[in-house]
């Protein structure tokens, strides 16, 4: 399949049958992977010194990266409405933290996903255009859009740009693996401090380089009569998988900045919530009949639940055409393409009457 394909071929709507499938929809995975270790956000809010907070907003984004296995699969393209929403209980100090997501556009793909904790005052809010690409050898997995999170106690909001995905030795040449490629960069206007950590990719087909390598730095920025001034105050070195070291600028002194293990005393899971007390457009309940043949090696039933999906949704979306009518989002309204926000009543309102009993 791969091999008719030129370089630079767009795959983001490639279809593809079900045993090349992953039991879940990519929309399930950003929440789980991004939340796996949010029993961290309360020990930022508590954080008093703006350095070291910023720091630890930079380690928590890391701490939802996750190694990935090369098998030749994907997850399921979300369809349009498409949501996976989660509770994450911290206990009775920290509360909850409530996980909405939503495709909120299918042509283009992009989701938009949003975290409340009102117990420990963050919000957090994600926009992501969903975009992979066929690099002869290797496929990039990008998610541009807009993204912060706000830290009520300290009136904080940090801007977020994350690294993308690389899917490397497609073609069999070369090293096989994922790898993340880019830039961690986190960005807090009222204090200046800026931090961005580089994943350094492998050189062409694995031939020089370290998987998972990453350096970086921490710089103040500040303006002086109008010109931006930066300082440097930390280096970091290492591997996001294991440990990451950071260099003090000015003293020379050097510690252990992330260490992905120590990480996981951080891990929560999110409450169990049965498929059938959920809506009919979560992700479970969209692709139900499709991921339980995945799971249980029944093929034919697997595509066949993938198919009803994608005539179901190529049938609405003629309706509304016809119609002349919009698909009506339910969480979230759009600013610009690249950045929606969430509408707060429909956030509240679906939290006290289906997720607040979990």
């Amino acid at each position: 399949m791969l091999g008719s394909l030129t370089k630079g071929a767009d795959l983001t709507s490639m279809i593809v049958s079900a045993s090349l499938l992953k039991p879940y929809s990519s929309l399930q995975k950003l929440g789980t992977d991004m939340m796996s270790r949010s029993n961290y956000l309360p020990e930022i809010v508590a954080c008093k010194d703006p350095l070291e907070r910023s720091l630890m907003v930079a380690k928590f984004f890391i701490s939802g990266f996750h190694p990935d296995t090369f098998d030749g699969k994907k997850p399921f393209n979300p369809i349009l409405g498409e949501q996976c929403h989660h509770v994450f209980n911290h206990g009775e100090e920290f509360g909850k933290s409530y996980y909405f997501s939503e495709q909120v556009s299918h042509h283009p793909p992009i989701f938009a996903a949003h975290v409340v904790n009102d117990k420990i005052g963050v919000k957090a809010t994600l926009t992501g255009k969903t975009k992979v690409i066929f690099g002869g050898n290797f496929i990039d997995v990008k998610f541009p859009g807009h993204k912060e999170i706000y830290f009520k106690e300290h009136d904080e909001l940090y801007t977020i740009e994350t690294p993308f995905l690389c899917v490397r030795g497609v073609m069999g040449i070369g090293k096989k693996g994922i790898e993340r490629s880019g830039q961690l960069i986190v960005r807090c206007e009222k204090t200046g401090y800026v931090t961005k950590v580089h994943f350094k990719p492998l050189g062409f087909l694995g031939l020089w380089g370290t998987w998972n390598a990453v350096d970086g730095h921490t710089k103040l920025v500040t303006k002086e009569k109008g010109k931006k001034k930066k300082e440097l105050l930390k280096t970091f070195d290492g591997y996001w998988t294991s440990t990451i070291n950071v260099t003090d600028a000015k003293s020379g002194e050097k510690e252990v900045f992330y260490d992905y293990e120590g990480m996981s005393k951080y891990n929560i899971k999110p409450v169990e919530i049965p498929l059938e007390k959920r809506s009919k457009l979560d992700s479970g309940n969209v692709w139900r009949k499709a991921i339980e043949g995945i799971l249980s090696g029944d093929m034919k039933s697997a595509n066949e639940g993938k198919h009803e999906v994608e005539v179901h949704q190529r049938e609405l979306r003629a309706r509304l055409k016809k119609e002349g009518k919009k698909h009506e989002h339910a969480f979230f309204d759009s600013i610009k393409d690249d950045h929606w926000v969430p509408k707060e009543e429909a956030v509240a309102q679906y939290i006290l009457s289906e997720l607040s009993v979990h």
